[in-house]
């Protein structure tokens, strides 16, 4: 059993993306749900902002701490660095989300290719800048 345990530890420190995809699906799912149930209410620019804002913070802290394993505290440097990386982020998504809409009148079309974009800048930024290896 002790043995297992240390091949599937080894195995998720191996390939990081595979949990960084997970947490991005499950990130995904957050932000999907809030979005739909706000924008109901709210503009969907709007509900936008505020379900990218609750899914980019449930993502720094399990990307953190489970995807790159980054035992160090949070610092102020990771924390504006991850800010203005989300900031991007957002503007993309929203961005791609709003033509998207305006275009197809489809919310969930314009949800998918906003996420599915965002989706790529957001790995590369965080791979490359927030969590990088030293």
């Amino acid at each position: 059993m002790r043995n297992l345990k240390i091949k599937i530890r080894d195995f998720m420190n191996k390939y990081k993306f595979i949990k960084f995809i997970f947490v991005g699906g499950s990130s995904t799912l957050l932000d999907f749900f809030i979005y739909l149930l706000l924008s109901n209410f709210i503009a969907i620019s709007l509900a936008k902002c505020f379900s990218m804002i609750a899914s980019c913070t449930y993502s720094f802290f399990f990307n953190k701490s489970w995807t790159f394993n980054d035992k160090q505290k949070v610092n102020t440097k990771q924390i504006i660095s991850y800010i203005i990386v989300q900031v991007i982020n957002i503007i993309i998504n929203v961005s791609i989300n709003q033509i998207g809409y305006v275009i197809t009148n489809n919310k969930l079309l314009a949800y998918i290719v906003a996420t599915g974009i965002s989706m790529i800048v957001n790995y590369l930024l965080q791979k490359n800048i927030i969590f990088k290896e030293n």
